[in-house]
């Protein structure tokens, strides 16, 4: 498969390869390990603040009862079981960790630290980040954390082993050169029993099927690897446990996938998606996460 970059015009053709022998999909010939770096501009959108995240009574709830957010003040009325299932629903989609109280939590990817000024507001204390890109990890340093500005596989390594409660890395591993090795790494750096939580995508779902090199999480040349489910537990077998896959609600991924299709093909498809757009869209993007059926993941595992 063959194609080139639809979101900020980096010029190239870039390749995705299949290995033989496992099957995982990969960027080939990769770029250079210095020139990653380039290949986010500063406009890049996950390095902008995310829409802001309102807590209903509900999900402060399940913060507290479930997540182990016990300071956080919650109305003594117990929501019905619908609400504390959609509580539960938005935790594990937003990548919420449990709470450690005095525990260190490390977010790789943390752009320019918003996620951690969430997390602060929740209760956590000791908050660190590892990113990449420069002008974001000094967005982050001035909301007052600690942001090593350097490559995950040489950030890591700045951690004791058997020193962190938590990791977090938000749709991140499928940008490494390596991403089996570096999961290896972060589980060297968890205390026994830690958590590790992230997103990612996958590629045998119902979106990437019907897009193929159209599928908005292709997003050539940043993403270097497309993994399938079972690939993402592969990787977790040998230092996690108690794995948890949930599939999240991203009406864009469909939405996006047809206007990157649209562009050079017509489809009936593509033009019905972007006339009922991603409002309409979000009760059957829902429904099709429910089945198992959309590419973007969370994973939440515990270190053995």
């Amino acid at each position: 498969m063959t194609g080139r970059d639809r979101f900020h015009a980096i010029p190239g053709t870039y390749y995705v390869s299949e290995c033989t022998s496992c099957g995982l999909w990969f960027q080939n010939p990769r770029p250079d390990a210095n020139s990653i770096p380039d290949l986010y501009p500063l406009d890049y959108s996950p390095h902008q603040d995310p829409p802001a995240s309102v807590l209903t009574d509900s999900d402060r709830w399940v913060l507290h009862h479930d997540f182990g957010y016990k300071h956080l003040a919650v109305a003594q009325t117990r929501p019905n079981a619908f609400r504390r299932w959609l509580g539960r629903w938005h935790a594990n989609n937003d990548l919420q960790p449990r709470f450690v109280e005095g525990g260190l939590l490390v977010e790789i990817g943390s752009a320019n630290g918003a996620r951690l000024g969430r997390l602060r507001e929740l209760g956590w204390m000791r908050l660190e980040g590892i990113e990449i890109a420069a002008a974001a990890a000094e967005e982050a340093r001035h909301r007052g954390f600690t942001v090593h500005n350097a490559p995950v596989e040489e950030g890591i390594e700045r951690y004791k082993d058997n020193s962190i409660d938590t990791i977090i890395a938000s749709m991140l591993i499928e940008h490494l050169l390596n991403p089996f090795v570096v999961l290896e790494r972060f589980a060297a750096k968890l205390k026994p029993g830690a958590e590790l939580l992230f997103s990612t995508m996958v590629r045998d779902r119902i979106d990437a099927r019907i897009w193929k090199t159209y599928w908005k999480s292709l997003e050539l040349p940043r993403h270097m690897v497309w993994f399938r489910l079972d690939d993402v537990r592969r990787m977790l077998d040998r230092s996690f446990e108690r794995v948890q896959i949930h599939h999240q609600a991203e009406p864009v991924d469909f939405t996006g996938s047809a206007r990157l299709r649209a562009v050079e093909q017509k489809h009936v498809l593509d033009r019905v998606l972007m006339a009922i757009g991603d409002r309409a869209l979000k009760y059957p993007v829902i429904a099709l996460s429910l089945l198992g059926q959309t590419s973007r993941i969370v994973v939440r595992a515990v270190k053995r």
